[in-house]
């Protein structure tokens, strides 16, 4: 055993020797003198949870013992360990300078099998904080972290059920990322698990950073802009998720949690649609709705009026805008694509800004660039009511995937207009479904409830009807026990 002890320790020394923050303390076993060392990298590890659960009790003496076979040395170390709740042996070179990377402390001794693996994580974590895009007023106000094992404890918090499996794994050849599956083992259908672990299983990339990742590398939807998953930063909507038969995927170092499998109308919900009353609900999805539609269309239905079809507009209107436009130089595509890539480039420079000073750029620049643009004869008034309007319904989109996806999508619609007026507008909106309608995700339509057609489902769609009256689980989901309340 005492070649097993030396070959480790050079395994050691060969990561000491490319990695200075390796830290590795050489002791002796009382009373016997056995030598021992203990290895971890700094500032990953807890150096007071080390003193305390690991030097000082390695340290005490105790009666001498005759014996020192392997199992022997494990056993007293292990008693010595107790306070540490996460204790392993692995033998093998390359496991264990996965682990030491990974935040694990190495605990060798002359004459024992293997090491020990020790778990004392010193990651600097931040507190649940308020959500940044999932902010309700009559709701929780705890987000998930990016910490995995406090993240599925927030989980396990919400939803007691002795059902709620979590299946771990890791990804990533390099980074060893630590992943989480969630699922109710009663309602979520045993196939679509299936699927799911085997697509994150079938990643092999160098390094998974975030749950975006994931998202991106287990999606098949080709070069689509809508998003097929949910990004899910509060805890509540994740149990809401797996209490309606989905997967839940949590990435260790995000705070944005994943679920499987989504739908379009799943993406204009809000959480606070289920705490307050069912007409405050209705009202803010169908204003969802209609935003959702504005936030695409009304640069492209504005071209496409007047370039087109100016006799629709009222007459007043009409006189209103071509008074407006005899000033400006360009035809009114560019004048819209202009002003509508303006606005672009403030919302992304206040968002990459600090806080502070990104609020003051947004609302400085825009007041100031909209009216210099507008003395300068370069718009109208009437462009930039129409742009600002499409980009403020886009606001209204609660997930932000699908809001950049809107982004592009509005840029896009603006050319088929300028070219075909309300047909080319009228065709663009025809594509954009059926593409919508082709759509899956991990084999649930896109569209569901309404292509294909699922009546039970259009309860909690579009509309929301009283709790009361969602007796069942949706449909188009498959759960294997579909009903989720009683009268």
């Amino acid at each position: 055993m005492q070649n097993d002890y030396a070959a480790l320790c050079r395994v050691l020394a060969d990561i000491s020797a490319g990695a200075d923050d390796l830290i590795r303390r050489e002791v002796s076993l009382p009373p016997e003198n056995i030598p021992c060392v203990i290895a971890f990298l700094d500032g990953i590890v807890n150096k007071e949870l080390l003193n305390a659960g690991i030097l000082t009790p390695i340290l005490q003496p105790e009666p001498y013992c005759a014996e020192k076979s392997p199992a022997d040395i494990r056993e007293r170390l292990l008693r010595r360990f107790l306070c540490v709740s996460e204790v392993k042996t692995l033998s093998d070179g390359e496991e264990i300078r996965a682990e030491l990377y990974t935040g694990g402390i190495v605990v060798l001794a002359a004459g024992m099998e293997g090491a020990l693996i020790l778990r004392l994580d010193g990651f600097m974590r931040r507190d649940p904080g308020a959500p940044l895009n999932d902010r309700t007023v009559s709701g929780p106000r705890d987000s998930f972290t990016e910490s995995l094992p406090g993240n599925v404890g927030l989980v396990r918090k919400k939803l007691p059920d002795p059902r709620l499996r979590v299946r771990k794994m890791l990804c990533g050849r390099r980074t060893r990322t630590n992943i989480a599956l969630l699922y109710v083992e009663d309602i979520a259908p045993p196939e679509r698990v299936r699927e799911v672990e085997a697509r994150i299983r079938k990643i092999d990339i160098d390094g998974i950073l975030a749950s975006g990742y994931i998202a991106q590398l287990t999606e098949r939807t080709g070069g689509s802009p809508f998003p097929t998953y949910r990004e899910i930063e509060r805890p509540d909507i994740a149990v809401a998720a797996l209490l309606e038969g989905r997967i839940v995927v949590l990435c260790d170092h995000s705070p944005l949690a994943l679920s499987f499998p989504t739908i379009f109308p799943e993406l204009l919900q809000a959480a606070e649609d289920y705490y307050e009353k069912p007409t405050a609900g209705t009202f803010a999805r169908l204003l969802r709705w209609v935003c959702f539609f504005l936030a695409i269309s009304l640069p492209a239905l504005y071209v496409a009026l007047v370039s087109f079809r100016p006799e629709i507009l009222p007459y007043d209107l009409l006189v209103t805008i071509a008074g407006l436009r005899s000033e400006v130089p360009f035809p009114v595509i560019w004048e819209t694509l202009f002003i509508e890539f303006a606005v672009q480039i403030i919302i992304e420079s206040a968002l990459r800004l600090p806080e502070p000073l990104g609020q003051t750029i947004g609302v400085v620049s825009g007041i100031i660039v909209g009216q210099a643009i507008i003395s300068a004869s370069l718009a109208t008034p009437m462009v930039l009511i129409v742009v600002a309007l499409a980009n403020i319904c886009t606001f209204c989109i609660p997930s932000f995937s699908l809001s950049v996806a809107v982004r592009i999508l509005r840029l896009c619609m603006v050319f088929p207009a300028a070219l075909f007026g309300i047909f080319g507008f009228s065709l663009s909106w025809m594509f954009l479904l059926v593409h919508m309608q082709s759509l899956d995700s991990m084999g649930v339509p896109y569209l569901a409830p309404f292509a294909p057609n699922v009546p039970t489902d259009r309860k909690d769609a579009a509309l929301r009807v009283p709790l009361r009256d969602m007796l069942h689980r949706p449909r188009s989901i498959g759960c294997t026990n579909s009903r989720r309340a009683r009268r």
